[in-house]
């Protein structure tokens, strides 16, 4: 799983380990290392700071680095399933969303990994929710994806409804 930094030349490659590049994939350093059977399944660096990365594992841990991965904070259980994706919020470095390979499918923290709350008021039977994504400018705007549509959330996950457009007659 890949993740590239919004700044300069780095870049970070994860799978049972998690590696980083600072020169275009000349050379690459170990950083993370994951834990038993897991695998790391997502990887992002935050747009508020490119020293913070989160990454989630196939065990439903959360790893959380504010120092381009120098230390870590010790994983945080969210589940016994994969992490799928990880949102970090535009606005606040203590928020990030996660989706899940199965579960209550959504889940966000505020405190930085140390709880996470399920966020899917309306989501039911909508099948499996692939990527959650905040809008880059207005807080608590968020987008779902599912297998069978798009969602949105108006109030930072409290409710979803489904993703409508409204066309003009006859367009």
């Amino acid at each position: 799983v890949p993740a590239f930094s919004p700044a300069g030349r780095t870049m970070y490659l994860a799978d049972r380990t998690i590696r980083r590049t600072l020169n275009a994939g000349q050379a690459w350093a170990t950083i993370a290392t994951a834990t038993g059977s897991a695998r790391f399944s997502a990887i992002v660096v935050s747009s508020i700071d490119a020293r913070t990365i989160w990454a989630g594992a196939t065990d439903g841990t959360v790893r959380l680095s504010r120092d381009a991965g120098v230390t870590w904070a010790t994983g945080t259980a969210v589940t016994g399933t994969a992490i799928l994706r990880i949102e970090p919020s535009h606005f606040d470095m203590q928020s990030a969303y996660v989706t899940l390979a199965s579960g209550p499918r959504l889940l966000r923290t505020r405190d930085g990994g140390a709880s996470w709350q399920p966020i899917t008021n309306g989501l039911a039977d909508v099948g499996r929710v692939f990527v959650v994504r905040e809008d880059p400018f207005r807080r608590g705007l968020l987008l779902a994806g599912t297998d069978r549509s798009i969602f949105v959330s108006f109030d930072d996950g409290e409710s979803w409804q489904p993703w409508r457009l409204h066309r003009k007659s006859g367009v």
